[in-house]
């Protein structure tokens, strides 16, 4: 057996242990149950409404699958969550599956691939070294595609048998200068291009037109899942339309609990635990933050759509 391990040690593989690329710009026409069609490259705004409907992210130990922030700390969305409209998506992907294929030694064979997980990483989230478990029989491998998004960090390190490979996503998205050399230089042959500019230009017009209210009052239309006493106290202060902002002097788990229900829904709250007496108070600010960023966004569309008409 030793001796048939060392030569199969020395065969040379055909393909590469990763792979990477970039996918041809493609709206995937993602679709979020409860949030809807997900633009991009992703704004803040609509990562906090993704947010709202994910759960935090486990992972495997052994034969478990346990949740534990110290070692994975993302959002999640099940496959069951959303869906892509946009049917030259899956053609996309499919070219994908095939390069990784040649790219991998595995011409002569037929592989498949299958929707696992959506997922979102916020400032400071991560996930520790570790090693990849089967999902399904026969699975050899994991396609991580990101969609565009204006980031710093995030990097992907892959390791095998001492080797090491480092991929970074965290550049500024091209996508809009993608868009105009498409229009300046293909629009004329190939009238699709004519349509996708059309059809952005549109929408841009539509987001930048939208009236945005301020809010009247310190209401917040958000139902906690949870129906703990804290929870529930929680709730009220979300739904008092005068009160501003509300302690809760409580001990460690229970404001970890707070916490955690808060960072889950994302209400507009700041939520800070004042060290002092015991036990410490969890103090929650309402903020006037999806306003603001709602102006912002706005803001943003129209300095695209000048942009646009620019061309």
């Amino acid at each position: 057996m030793e001796e048939l391990l060392e030569i199969l040690y020395t065969i040379e593989r055909p393909g590469d242990f990763c792979a990477s690329g970039t996918i041809d710009p493609c709206f995937p026409g993602l679709d979020i149950e409860n949030v809807g069609t997900i633009g991009f490259p992703l704004t803040e705004y609509q990562a906090k409404e993704i947010i709202r409907q994910c759960s935090k992210a486990p992972f495997g130990r052994g034969e478990q699958t346990v949740v534990d922030s110290k070692v994975r700390s993302t959002w999640m969305l099940e496959p069951n969550q959303f869906l892509f409209k946009n049917p030259q998506w899956d053609r996309h992907v499919k070219g994908v599956v095939e390069t990784v294929k040649e790219q991998f030694g595995l011409s002569n064979s037929t592989i498949s691939h299958e929707l696992y997980k959506c997922l979102l990483y916020e400032k400071d989230d991560f996930f520790s070294i570790h090693r990849d478990t089967e999902k399904t029989e026969n699975m050899f491998a994991t396609l991580v595609i990101v969609m565009p998004s204006e980031h710093k960090g995030g990097e992907l390190i892959v390791y095998h048998e001492g080797e090491e490979k480092k991929f970074s996503f965290g550049k500024k998205s091209p996508l809009l200068k993608n868009l105009q050399s498409w229009a300046k230089e293909k629009s004329s042959a190939k009238p699709p291009y004519e349509k996708l500019l059309k059809y952005c230009t549109v929408e841009l017009q539509n987001a930048s037109s939208v009236i945005i209210e301020e809010p009247k009052d310190w209401a917040q239309n958000i139902k906690l899942t949870c129906k703990c006493a804290d929870c529930r106290e929680l709730q009220v202060f979300l739904k008092d339309t005068e009160a501003k902002v509300h302690n809760f002097r409580v001990k460690k788990e229970r404001r970890q609990h707070l916490h955690n229900i808060i960072s889950r829904h994302a209400p507009d709250m700041t939520h800070i635990t004042t060290r002092k007496g015991s036990p410490y108070t969890l103090v929650c600010t309402k903020t006037r933050d999806t306003y603001r960023k709602k102006l912002k966004q706005r803001e943003i569309d129209r300095s695209l759509l000048e942009e646009l008409n620019n061309m």
